[in-house]
């Protein structure tokens, strides 16, 4: 077997082996006042800066957003 195919062999056993990059995830996070106290069913709303997508959710009723 030729060197070429070899290494060619090698790069496709490792491409195949790797494991798929995320091209989602989430952010999760509490809303809290300035006191700590949770705020529950409120709005929450983030922008990528870099891509202008916006996502809107809202929090739980112990202040929680995914």
């Amino acid at each position: 077997m030729s060197r070429a195919a070899t290494i060619l062999i090698l790069l496709l056993s490792i491409a195949l082996s790797s494991p798929a990059q995320l091209t989602r995830g989430f952010i999760s996070g509490t809303v809290q006042d300035a006191t700590g106290a949770v705020v529950p069913e409120t709005r929450v709303v983030i922008t990528n800066l870099a891509t202008g997508i916006r996502s809107e959710t809202q929090t739980n009723s112990v202040g929680v957003y995914r």
